[in-house]
């Protein structure tokens, strides 16, 4: 091999070697604070966009989420009247009582260093199918705090044992 390439060869091998460790690590960071997100939370605090406290039926909800990057997250607000008829005979009040503060979707979610992303696949809101959005996130016991990136809102989640 001509000995004018060998030192370039050399630092191109080693800087290979440099970026594919760097890669790695940085992939096991995200595995590990993926890992500490996998399993099932309950909301047990919120704060709206202006960072005021919400309360009521708007704070319970739950999320799962799972070790291969999906999540579902699911209000059902307890003390809801239970109606023995079909939906298609309860009045406007009946049906808005059943279905205020529900909520449901579904989907994919990666973590990068505080930031959760998450893309909703499905949702109770169709105008939400596919639309994605990030939260900060951080760690405090077996609390999980996510704040909005551009609001003030808040959701404070406690891992269900």
């Amino acid at each position: 091999m001509n000995k004018k390439l060998i030192a370039p060869v050399i630092s191109l091998i080693a800087l290979t070697i440099t970026l594919a460790s760097l890669s790695a690590g940085n992939h096991a960071a995200s595995a590990q604070n993926q890992k500490a997100f996998v399993g099932t939370w309950e909301r047990i605090a919120r704060k709206n966009n202006e960072g005021q406290p919400v309360t009521g039926a708007a704070v319970p909800s739950q999320i799962i989420f799972s070790a291969d990057g999906h999540y579902v997250q699911v209000s059902n607000p307890p003390g809801r009247a239970k109606l023995d008829k079909p939906i298609k005979e309860m009045t406007r009040e009946e049906l808005l009582n059943r279905f205020e503060n529900v909520s449901g979707s579904y989907g994919i979610y990666s973590i990068s260093g505080n930031t959760l992303t998450r893309k909703l696949i499905s949702s109770s809101n169709p105008n939400s199918d596919g639309s994605e959005f990030k939260q900060t996130c951080k760690f405090e016991g077996d609390l999980l705090i996510l704040n909005g990136t551009t609001t003030k809102s808040e959701a404070r989640f406690r891992r269900v044992k």
